[in-house]
């Protein structure tokens, strides 16, 4: 009977000559069989780093690299690698950093010389920057309620279901300076298509600058963007908006921000009652850690729109809401995160509603309390490729019958980015 050093060596030699072959997925199972067994030493330590990165789980391969730093004679190595780790993650100001600490540490000549080369390529890349990056999400799924439109109070809530088809797509350009401290023109495209209830597809073009600045621990945005939305095919609103945001970065991956958004808004045709305007103001916490980001948020909302008469009928579009929302990110590993996301939201109408029914009329102040509850994975299939899955549930409850609903939402998409 072999004893566990000799199980963990003949599993690490298997190893071994997997990682030569090719095999990077029986490499990383030999040298785990090696580990549990028993067996240890910088080299195994190595290998499951190397492995780790070919198959693109840089966090375990940044693990490992890391462990070793203390190793003798390793660390310029061991730097030079976690450089090409922050490389593939898009952390080129960490990159730069791991290939300086490699160079100037290293004793061998073959080291110094990679590094220097890669310090040269990004020093390079660097002094002609990305000036410009997009996205596009396909997505499919099925709504058990489509008919939804109840903070404008557009059409009644349906009882009605469809497949449906979202596209979402945009882009920013870079016109002056860099991405933190620059002028920028964005522009986004939103479409959803419903298959069985064609009357309330919707379509939403975006287009607008904004200036960024940043001085740690300081960042700002300030920007204006004009929409136009259609519903069904036909014209719904056109929107001219005004945004400003404030970040401070604190200690330990916390970050405040704060911001205002003022809008002005015209209804088309038929929809000259959203005409007016909306005013917003948030408060944030994002913290970021290792294993998980999370977002904790309160938002404010005015709006004054000139609200909807019917003979005598009256219905009011102008509510105040106060919004508590948080959403958090957990990574399981380098590929698959899970995504949950809550938000409660307490809408007041500014004037009654005057309803008639047959020789009654009753007057009552609109009240909702709406509720959003989602979750979902994501699936890095390569660099640039993801693939999301999420389900989405919304109850809206009102002392106006005809408001209340609930709703379901299936859905998985594709995402890519373009840089």
């Amino acid at each position: 009977m072999k004893s566990a050093a000799g199980t963990g060596e003949t599993a690490y030699a298997d190893g071994v000559a997997a990682f030569q072959a090719g095999d990077y997925t029986h490499a990383l199972d030999a040298f785990l069989r090696a580990r549990a067994a028993g067996y240890k030493g910088v080299q195994l330590d190595y290998s499951l780093g190397a492995t780790y990165y070919r198959l693109g789980l840089y966090a375990s391969s940044q693990r490992e690299f890391e462990n070793l730093l203390h190793a003798r004679g390793l660390a310029a190595l061991c730097h030079y690698n976690l450089g090409l780790i922050a490389v593939a993650r898009g952390e080129r100001t960490t990159a730069l950093r791991e290939y300086r600490t490699a160079y100037a540490d290293a004793s061998q000549p073959d080291i110094k010389r990679l590094a220097a080369a890669e310090i040269t390529r990004l020093m390079t890349s660097i002094s002609r920057p990305v000036r410009w990056f997009g996205y596009a999400n396909l997505s499919s799924g099925y709504d058990d309620n489509v008919a939804l439109m109840p903070q404008s109070g557009v059409v009644l809530p349906s009882r009605q279901g469809s497949t449906l088809t979202t596209v979402l797509a945009g882009g920013v350009g870079q016109l002056t300076g860099s991405y933190a401290n620059g002028i920028q023109l964005s522009g986004s495209y939103y479409g959803t298509d419903y298959q069985r209830l064609s009357q309330y597809n919707e379509t939403m073009l975006t287009l607008g600058p904004q200036y960024r600045y940043a001085s740690a621990p300081w960042s700002a945005r300030m920007g204006v963007s004009g929409s136009n939305v259609t519903l069904g095919g036909a014209g719904f609103e056109t929107l001219h908006s005004f945004q400003l945001e404030a970040k401070k970065t604190l200690a330990d991956g916390n970050r405040l921000a704060a911001g205002y958004e003022y809008q002005q808004v015209s209804g088309d045709r038929s929809f000259d009652y959203l005409t007016g305007w909306q005013q917003q103001v948030f408060i944030e916490d994002e913290i970021t850690a290792p294993g998980y980001e999370a977002t904790f948020g309160y938002q404010h909302e005015i709006n004054r729109r000139n609200d909807l008469t019917l003979g005598t009928e009256f219905l009011s579009a102008s509510p105040t809401r106060n919004r508590l929302y948080a959403q958090l990110k957990l990574r399981s590993t380098d590929m698959l995160s899970w995504e949950f996301g809550v938000t409660y939201e307490k809408s007041l109408y500014g004037k009654p509603d005057i309803l008639v029914s047959g020789n009654t009329t009753t007057t009552i102040g609109r009240s909702d309390v709406f509720y959003i509850g989602r979750i979902g994975a994501e699936y890095k299939l390569a660099k640039w490729w993801s693939l999301k899955a999420e389900y989405r549930y919304l109850k809206n409850s009102s002392n106006v019958g005809i408001y209340s609903y609930q709703s379901n939402r299936f859905s998985i998409s594709l995402e890519y980015l373009l840089f």
